[in-house]
This record gives structure tokens, sequence and C-alpha cells, in this order.
């Protein structure tokens, strides 16, 4: 009956003085001197197996000669081998099957990732449509990691910058920007929606009139 391995992990303990290396399926498999490493529990059982003929090699100075070979006497039996493969690994572990994502969560992950890659970008954009559209930003919102990146969207409102500034400074005198402009743009509203309002009142008016 074939065992189901697959997401099983398994830790291998190299003990010799030396590093290990022996492929599996044409890939290199390492595990430095003295180290405990973490390996797929196929790979970590196949280099185990043959970390443990090296030593017994050495150990008995000749070669591999299996019972089932049936080619002069056996240097050491199969019992030794596997008993030293069992020493050399470590539990078996089977993680945790990780929950399967809806799309909503799927994409919600990938633009987190992006923005956490993209960050300095996005926080420039951010601040730069707070201003256009007159966006009240959370103190959250307005962080900075960078001092440059304040620096840069300062010069962008063409602002004068003392770069002698701490970046908390800078970040004080763009949040001042960044207020009147959103102040700027809340007075434009106002004044829009009451020209708008007269307007609409004239109008009535003159209809009125007309009756």
């Amino acid at each position: 009956m074939e065992n189901n391995t697959t997401g099983q992990i398994v830790s291998l303990t190299n003990p010799e003085d030396e590093d290990f290396e022996h492929p599996y399926g044409g890939v290199p498999l390492f595990v430095k001197a003295k180290e405990t490493k973490v390996f797929p529990l196929v790979e970590g059982m196949h280099l185990a197996k043959h970390l443990a003929r090296k030593i017994l090699m050495r150990k008995d100075k000749g070669k591999i000669i299996g019972e089932e070979q049936g080619k002069g006497n056996a240097i050491y039996s199969l019992e030794d081998e596997q008993n030293l493969i069992n020493r050399l690994l470590g539990s078996t572990i089977t993680p945790e099957a990780e929950p399967e994502l809806t799309e909503l969560e799927k994409v919600e992950a990938r633009v987190a990732k992006m923005e956490e890659q993209f960050g300095s970008k996005v926080q420039h954009d951010r601040v730069n449509k707070a201003g256009e559209f007159g966006l009240k930003l959370s103190k959250e919102d307005q962080a900075y990691k960078d001092k440059q990146d304040i620096i840069n969207i300062l010069l962008e409102k063409e602002q004068k910058v003392d770069r002698r500034k701490s970046k908390d400074d800078l970040e004080a005198q763009l949040n001042e920007v960044l207020k009147a402009e959103a102040d700027t743009k809340e007075k434009a509203d106002k004044d829009a929606k009451e020209k708008e309002e007269d307007a609409t009142k004239n109008k009535s008016k003159e209809q009125g009139n007309k009756k």
C-alpha cells in the first residue's frame, strides 16, 4: 500500500565533520556539517539513506554489499543501514493545510502584496490625490517610511524644503500643506454650491415674475 507523503516534511541531521551533498531527481540536496535541516519527506529520506551509506562505508572501509546482491559477504547489514537512517532522521511532520481562500481574499492578498512592494509610490499617490480631491487622511495614512518621500512631495507642491530638518518636522510641514489644500478645496466646493443655489433661486424668481 502506497503511503501518501504529500506535504509532509522531516528533519535530517548531518553528524559528520564535513558537508554532505547528493542529488535527487537531478537536483543537488545539501546539508552542512553538524547541521539539522528540514526537507520534504521523500527527499529527506533519500538524502538520509545515502548519508548513512557514506558513514557506514567509511567506518568499515569497504563498499556497499547488500544481502540481496549476492556478492561476497555483507560489510554491514540492511538493518544497520536502516537503523542509522532512523537516527539521522527526526520526526515526520504534516503541516496543517492552509484554508482555501475565496476569490475576493485572493485578490485582497495580491493587492496587499503589491502595496507592500510599491509602498512608497502608493503613499506618494495617496497624498497627492488627497490634495487634488480635498480628501482628509487619517494619521495612519499620513505616515511616511522614508524622509525622501516627504521631500519629493513637498518639492512637487512647490514648497521650500530644508533638508536639514528631521523627518517628523518635514512631515508636519507636509500635513500643513495638505490641510491648506483640503481647506481651499472645501471652500471652493462650498462657494460653487452657493452660486448654484443662488442661480436656482434667481431662475425661480424670474419664472414667478413672468406669471
